[in-house]
């Protein structure tokens, strides 16, 4: 029996129209590995410095993955294309693009006009994860329009960080599912966890958690265009500022308030152990 899907996959062509990355296309790549809180905790020190990911770029090698390898790329939208109808994939991937607030139209016309891009760039850990550090609209928008587009890989000695998905319970607290238990987030606001992001959390860098969902809060007033709903507003005025926040940041991000980080030492044993005899 002839799979759908491999129909459509072998009707994608490999565009060769590709040249070196520049030297500002590479430094915005390195950037945005260094500022993608998403990159950081699934590649952790994947580069030491700039440099490391200077030559790290420069001396990846090219290729074109099949289908399955395509599929399995993690940080992407491509595999959501290829289970799109293939009449629908363009507007799928414009949709996406412009969710992003990437620029869908240069890189379309690009295609058309099959001018050479510089490739996406996606890392290979030790044991052959694919996880894409740049260039997902390109890859997705070229397999839209027909094309595989090839992918500059480099290698990685360790393995990709498992994410997990923050879980809240009721037992716990009584925001609801999915609000930060410190209040409420505005809207567009991603939810980020740990100490040094969000709020303090110490019981996220504890467990040795990473975080696999990054939602973003929905305005509970409808937007600008819902006029209807009722909307209270307070404005608050802090004056006398001056020292009295001098340093508040760190006092907030501080371990002192928590403990430390690794469990074992946050109770002495001789304490704990009294702890437990005075409550038989």
């Amino acid at each position: 029996m002839v799979n759908l899907k491999d129909i459509l996959y072998e009707g994608l062509s490999n565009y060769k129209k590709f040249r070196p990355y520049k030297h500002e296309e590479i430094e915005a790549e390195i950037d945005e590995y260094f500022d993608n809180e998403v990159s950081q905790r699934r590649l952790p020190k994947m580069w030491k410095d700039r440099d490391d990911g200077r030559s790290s770029i420069k001396t990846a090698p090219y290729e074109f993955f099949d289908e399955q390898e395509l599929r399995s790329i993690i940080n992407t939208d491509v595999g959501e294309i290829l289970d799109t109808p293939e009449e629908d994939r363009l507007q799928k991937a414009i949709e996406m693009c412009k969710k992003y607030g990437k620029n869908y139209k240069r890189i379309i016309d690009g295609i058309k006009k099959k001018v050479p891009f510089p490739p996406p760039i996606a890392i290979k850990d030790s044991e052959g994860t694919l996880y894409l550090l740049g260039g997902n609209s390109r890859l997705m928008l070229g397999i839209a329009m027909g094309y595989n587009l090839p992918v500059k890989v480099s290698t990685w000695k360790k393995k990709i960080q498992e994410m997990v998905t923050e879980v809240s319970t009721g037992d716990l607290s009584t925001a609801d599912e999915g609000e930060p238990d410190t209040g409420f987030s505005p809207a567009g606001q991603t939810r980020i966890l740990g100490i040094d992001d969000s709020k303090p959390e110490p019981w996220y860098d504890k467990g040795g958690y990473s975080q696999l969902s990054f939602p973003k809060a929905d305005d509970p007033y409808g937007g600008r265009r819902n006029k209807d709903i009722q909307r209270v507003i307070v404005k608050k005025v802090i004056k006398n500022t001056g020292v009295k926040y001098d340093g508040f940041q760190d006092d907030v991000g501080s371990w002192d308030k928590y403990g430390d980080k690794d469990y074992s030492i946050d109770f002495d044993l001789e304490e704990l152990t009294k702890m437990y005899a005075d409550k038989g």
